[in-house]
Order: structure tokens, then sequence, then C-alpha cells
């Protein structure tokens, strides 16, 4: 008989006696301390191996199961780049990130300031090519003009030893504003800049336009009246050089001949 059987032999023997060789109440004792150990082994076994036996998702065998350490990271299909490439090596191309930088916001366009336009506009002016005054006149009033053109005109009245007077007379006007503008006023270079038609109404205001001779009378004398168009009201000098429509006025002395008649008289009875 091997040491085995010995050993199972024993245990047997012990068993039977336990069970059934010893008086009732030890009977009764050893099997509680059975049930007991058997208790302790279920509650405490059991759940552990559970534990270490997962049950398999049927939906996904592949979850649960570990891995077999005998495949190695190179022999899983999940590790070749051929199958699975990261989004670095993409060949499609990607546009720039949008930034949240300040600097990123569009500028707005600075705006344009006031200029001649490239192209001018051939104004059709009415205005009196002559004036006539008395021989001694030293003053003057213009005739009311009207011209069409442009949307926004800057008048530029320009004339030797003569001064121009719009709007009050004898008081230097200005329009400081956004959309009529008067500068030079009560000098021999007035210019008006406005919307055409707001810009003639100033220069025929009270009146019309009034002009003083600075000497020797006003017979002889001219001015000259040319329109520019502008892209927005503006009174600088330096734009009446860009005008392609004018027209000029003149002074004339007014014939005043003196003459006597001689011839008989008759006298009556």
């Amino acid at each position: 008989m091997s040491s085995l059987d010995q050993i199972i032999e024993r245990f047997r023997e012990r068993y039977d006696y336990l069970m059934h060789g010893q008086t009732r109440r030890m009977q009764v004792v050893t099997r509680v301390a059975f049930l007991a150990l058997f208790a302790i082994f279920v509650s405490t076994i059991i759940p552990t191996m559970a534990q270490d036996n997962p049950t398999v998702d049927p939906a996904n065998p592949s979850a649960s199961s570990p891995a077999d350490p005998s495949v190695s990271p190179s022999d899983s299909p999940s590790a070749s780049p051929t199958d699975s490439p990261s989004p670095t090596s993409s060949n499609t191309p990607l546009g720039p990130l949008p930034s949240s930088t300040p600097d990123s916001i569009t500028a707005s366009p600075t705006p344009v300031p006031p200029h001649p336009l490239e192209t001018q506009t051939a104004y059709v002016i009415h205005a009196p090519a002559l004036v006539n005054i008395d021989p001694r006149a030293s003053i003057a009033s213009i005739p009311s003009i009207s011209a069409t053109g442009a949307e926004y005109s800057l008048i530029c009245v320009s004339g030797a030893a003569i001064r121009f007077d719009a709007l009050n007379k004898r008081v230097q006007d200005s329009l400081p504003s956004s959309t009529l503008q008067v500068a030079g006023d009560l000098s021999n270079n007035l210019r008006i800049s406005g919307p055409t038609q707001d810009a003639l109404g100033v220069l025929n205001s009270m009146n019309g336009l009034m002009v003083y001779a600075d000497s020797n009378g006003l017979p002889g004398k001219a001015l000259t009246i040319s329109f520019v168009a502008m892209s927005a009201p503006d009174t600088s000098a330096s734009f009446c050089g860009a005008a392609r429509s004018a027209t000029t006025v003149t002074f004339r002395a007014l014939g005043l001949d003196m003459s006597s008649k001689i011839g008989p008289v008759r006298l009556k009875k």
C-alpha cells in the first residue's frame, strides 16, 4: 500500500470515528463544526473564485478576456500602422486653427478722406458774363447763379483786388459742419462745399454774392467761379486747382454821357 493510500485510509478512519465512534453529543458538535467550516468555505472561497473568473460578455467577448502572454505587442493587429493610422498621418490637409486672440479680428478699413473725384464732371453753369455797374461803384452784388453736376461740389470764387461776402453781409461767416462748409468769407478766395444745390444756396443767399473792391472801384475787375466734383464736402484751397468747369463774371461801367442841345426858343406874346 502506497503512502497516499495510507493517508486516505487514515482520513477515512478518522472521519468514521468523528461521525460515528463518539458519543451522540460529540457527534452533534462535530457536525456543527463541519457545517461551520463548510459555510466559511462557501462564503470566502467561492466569491474569490468568481472574481478571478469574470463572466464573458457574449456581445463583446474580447473586452473581458485576459491578454495572452504568448502574444507580443508587435504581433497584435491593432499595433499595425497600416490598419489604423494615427490622426497626424492623415493625408487630408487641415485648415488653420481659428485664433481667439484680438489680433485675429479683421480690422475695419480706414475711412478715405474727402477728395476731388478722379473724373471731374462737366458742370452746366448759368451765370452772367457781364454785370453793368456805376463807373464809380466799389460794391455790387452778383445775380443768382445755377449749376448742375456732381452730388458734392466745392465752389471756389476768386478775384484780384476784390473781396467776397456770402450769407450775412459784412460778417465773416463759417459753417463747420459735416454736410455744408464755408471758408474764406470776406477774402478774395471764397470756398463753399457741400451738396451742390445747398452750396449754391449759400452762394446766392441774401440777395446774391456781394463783391467789394479794395481800391479804384469795381469797373474793369472780374471774378472766376469754378466747380470741383468732390467725394464729400471739403473746403481745402488746394482742391480748387482740380476744377474743370468754371465761368468768369466781369464788371462793366455803365456809359453815362452828358450833352447839351441848342435850339430856337419861342416866346409867347
